[in-house]
Formats: C-alpha cells, sequence, structure tokens
C-alpha cells in the first residue's frame, strides 16, 4: 500500500564536470527525485546543454549517499570521492559518478556539498527505510506493461 504522504518531486540544478580523454567540461546538470520512485536519483544533462552524450541516468540514492564517504556501487554505476591517476582530488571536494557500458566509461564529478544537501533534500522527502511503503506496485506494473 502507498503510504499516503504528500511529497513533491525535488530538483536541483547544479554545476558538473564532465571527465573528457584530453579536457575536462564544466556543464550544468539536473538532480531530480521523485518520491513515486523513492530508491532513484535521476542525474541528467539539461535539455538545453549541447554535450553530444546527453541523457538521463537513474542512480540508487543510498549508492549516491554511501559515495560521499567511500567508492560504492557494481556493475555500469559506481560512485566515490573523485580522484585522478589513483590520487583523491583536493579542491574543490568532488564525487565522481562513473559511468560503465561495454567498450566505453564516462566519469561526471559533482560538488560533494551539492550532492549532500540535495540527498538531504531526498531524505527529508522518504526517510532512509520508508521507501518500500512508497511504492504503488500497481502503478509500476501497469507502466511496465504499458512499456512492453
Amino acid at each position: 500500500m502507498v503510504q499516503n504522504m504528500p511529497a513533491r518531486p525535488l530538483t536541483r540544478h547544479v554545476l558538473g564536470m564532465v571527465v573528457g580523454p584530453t579536457h575536462d567540461t564544466v556543464t550544468t546538470l539536473a538532480l531530480s527525485y521523485d518520491p513515486a520512485d523513492p530508491f532513484m536519483v535521476r542525474l541528467g544533462f539539461e535539455p538545453t546543454d549541447p554535450h553530444p552524450d546527453g541523457g538521463v541516468w537513474e542512480i540508487d540514492r543510498d549508492v549516491l549517499s554511501q559515495g560521499l564517504i567511500r567508492p560504492s556501487g557494481v556493475g555500469d554505476v559506481r560512485v566515490g570521492p573523485h580522484t585522478r591517476h589513483g590520487r583523491p582530488q583536493s579542491a574543490p571536494r568532488g564525487i565522481a559518478v562513473d559511468f560503465f557500458a561495454p567498450g566505453e566509461f564516462g566519469r561526471v564529478v559533482l560538488n560533494q556539498t551539492d550532492l549532500r544537501e540535495f540527498l538531504a533534500a531526498t531524505y527529508e522527502a522518504v526517510r532512509a527505510g520508508a521507501e518500500a511503503a512508497r511504492l504503488d506496485i500497481e502503478a509500476t506494473i501497469s507502466r511496465l506493461m504499458d512499456a512492453a
């Protein structure tokens, strides 16, 4: 059953750095959280950003939270303190979000404070451990069936 608590979707626009093989690019990114999908945070390029690798990624909220402290995640998305050549970067304090696909790798670095504040707002909207009570299983199944 869905917990009957009003909570609105959250979106924060933050500056991030796309780390490239030859140069880094600073760009505006959107962090989004919808309490109706309480386990996921979305990270995406602004629609007006001409970045060729534009898109939106879904990242487990707990993986992002753990990544503030230590490397976290397995598989396609990993999060942790930003390093370059194995050495932590000191200023500004950055959190690297690494994306893996067959034959491809991408890294976006977010400001640690921006990410921490955004995640705090998501936990105010849906506290840790209460995510399952927010899920509308019937609506989720319906969306999946419609997409098939």
